[in-house]
């Protein structure tokens, strides 16, 4: 560091000495001044001297003496080591305060933040490794044997049986990159940029490489928080009977390499919890504002949909719609009822002189009545002539609002509306399921299912409305090796979902057929239809949130296009994939469903031993 940096340092030693005592009493204990032995006069004033001996020649003999010393002596007072490196570190802190207090933004301040950055990335490496140096040598030597036994613990109750959906070759990367990223935590050097960048090109630290691949993996698969965090803290299980062996007649040197494990997995388990439990809510508003957008899009054309059909008045300016308003139906009945009386006093006349002629009546006299109901008859249209002309607008409206054209745009607009209520309330109502789940976290039963068992259910759901359209409708289930490990009342909806979908899809006296089989490790559900197919490139909406194919919408104008979203979400998130195939609009498709076949948990029931036995 320059002597610039260093005089800075120097001119405000007060100062931040006065941060540091507050940081330490607030944030570390607030009586480790209380006693002498552990902090005896001028403590952090000669902390602060070794610390700058470290910025400034990179010697570390006198810090490190005081380091030790504090350790020895801590205990006594129920001062733990995280405590004793909360002091060391709590020099960083009172510093930055020092510097957000001058609010200078200068080339001097700013080097001195990064600087300070740095240093602290340096102390931390250097008594990581100060006091984790022999438990990693402990650790490394024993490698092996601890991420054998930790392969073996994943998928258990000990830790989570979720975790056998998982493939074996998966839990070793899982337990072989945890390892390593743990590791660089006892070191201290967790923060070192790796090869690999991100979406921006930008290096990324060891720790976030690390999490991001373990999110990345078990995020869709629906994993818990807890099971995950477990799974990571299993490792201080684990290491506990390697650390009391080595350390057995060492006491104080067993209590501080646990102290480290219990830190370094600690930190990672909380790195990971707060990764995770962001990308979770990243993708659950990312889905609430899609299903949102959704909504007012339906909503947004409704009032002007509204606008252009109904009679409205706007400042005593009345603009005409296609709907017929109140004042017209009273106008409309009152023409019907002039034009009725008008035209039965005319008919009365015609049937009155057909009759009277027939019979051969007087002639004058009938004429003389036919003349009489004429009269009657014209004052009636006379009546309808002036009622016509005095509202002839209203006429011309009203006629116009009954031509073809716009009853049809009226039909088209309350098809329209029906379809956007529908979907609105759809929508609405799976946001309040999943507002539900939120609250309700009822806790996932995983456990051994019969996959044949959960298709023949949803078959036999779709009976009555196959037979309704007179589809030929079969099942064929292969024998045996087809149980699979999941939550029975979330895996039984997307063969549900999917069958219901093949039958609604496919026109009258079509085909649909409903298969199992079993390969490779997987057992496979197929559902082949002859509907209306997928038109060529929007293959990838079927599984999109809130999409759907632009023959389905014609099809089926009412849906809410999220079923197979969250189908296949499912699936995903019991390690399976789901896929569809079709030749095209028309040609039918086939909806796959792959699932990994459950082996058990791979548990031998044989005692675990070994490592307590390692020299």
């Amino acid at each position: 560091m320059a002597s610039e940096e260093l005089g800075f340092l120097h001119r405000n030693k007060e100062r931040i000495t006065r941060h540091w005592r507050d940081y330490v009493i607030n944030h570390v204990s607030s009586r480790i001044f209380d006693y002498p032995d552990f902090a005896e006069d001028r403590l952090l004033d000669r902390l602060f001297v070794y610390i700058t001996q470290a910025l400034e020649q990179n010697h570390y003999y006198d810090l490190n003496r005081t380091f030790d010393r504090m350790l020895d002596t801590g205990h006594r007072h129920f001062i733990s080591i995280g405590d004793i490196r909360g002091v060391l570190f709590g020099f960083i802190d009172a510093t930055q305060s020092v510097l957000d207090e001058l609010e200078d933004d200068t080339a001097l301040t700013r080097y001195l933040k990064r600087r300070l950055t740095h240093f602290a990335a340096d102390l931390r490496q250097v008594y990581s490794e100060r006091l984790a140096g022999s438990s990693i040598e402990q650790l490394l030597r024993h490698r092996s044997d601890i991420e054998e036994k930790w392969v073996r613990d994943l998928p258990s109750e000990a830790v989570s049986r979720h975790l056998v959906v998982v493939s074996e070759d998966r839990r070793r990367k899982f337990v072989r990159d945890t390892f390593d990223v743990a590791i660089a935590f006892l070191q201290g050097n967790e923060r070192a940029p790796v090869e690999i960048g991100d979406d921006d090109g930008d290096t990324v630290t060891h720790v976030d490489a690390y999490l991001r691949d373990v999110i990345d993996y078990f995020e869709p698969r629906g994993f818990a928080i807890s099971h995950i965090e477990r799974a990571i803290r299993h490792l201080e299980e684990i290491c506990e009977p390697i650390l009391f062996r080595f350390y057995e007649d060492e006491p104080h040197l067993y209590r501080r390499a646990l102290w480290v494990i219990h830190s370094a997995v600690n930190d990672l388990a909380l790195a990971f919890s707060e990764g995770y439990n962001q990308r979770m809510m990243k993708n659950y508003y990312n889905e609430v504002s899609i299903m949102l957008h959704r909504i007012k899009n339906k909503l947004t054309a409704v009032p002007t949909s509204l606008l252009t059909i109904m009679t409205n008045t706007y400042e005593d300016i009345v603009v005409e719609g296609d709907v017929l308003s109140a004042e017209d139906g009273r106008l409309f009945a009152e023409l019907q009822q002039l034009r009725q009386k008008a035209l039965k006093h005319g008919l009365e006349a015609i049937e009155l002189g057909l009759e009277r002629l027939g019979a051969q009546a007087d002639l004058a006299e009938t004429l003389a009545d036919v003349v009489a109901k004429l009269e009657a008859a014209k004052a009636c249209f006379d009546e309808l002539k002036a009622f016509t002309s005095e509202n002839r607008e209203r006429v011309k409206a009203i006629t116009r609002k009954l031509d073809a054209d716009a009853v049809e745009r009226v039909d088209e607009f309350l098809r329209d509306a029906l379809e956007g209520g529908q979907t609105t309330t759809d929508l609405t109502r799976e946001l309040q399921d999943i507002q539900n789940e939120l609250y309700r976290r009822e806790p996932p039963v995983w456990r051994p299912l019969d996959l044949n068992q959960l298709v023949q259910a949803a078959y036999d759901e779709s009976i009555v409305d196959a037979k309704g359209k007179n589809i030929r409708y079969t099942l064929e289930l292969c024998e045996g090796g087809t149980q699979v490990f999941g939550v029975e009342r979330e895996l039984k909806r997307p063969f549900a979902q999917v069958i219901n979908n093949a039958i609604k899809y496919t026109p009258e006296n079509g085909e649909v057929s409903v298969s199992t089989h079993v390969g490779d490790g997987y057992v496979t559900v197929s559902v082949k239809d002859s509907g209306i197919g997928i038109p060529a490139g929007e293959e990838n909406m079927v599984f999109g949130l809130c999409e759907r194919c632009s023959n389905a919408k014609e099809f089926n104008k009412v849906g809410s296009g999220t079923g197979l979203y969250h189908d296949r979400k499912t699936v995903l998130q019991h390690n399976g994939d789901m896929w569809v195939e079709s030749e095209g609009e028309n040609k039918g498709s086939t909806f796959y469903i792959r699932l990994p076949i459950y082996k058990g948990d791979g548990s031998d029931g044989e005692e675990e031993a070994r490592l307590a036995d390692q020299p």
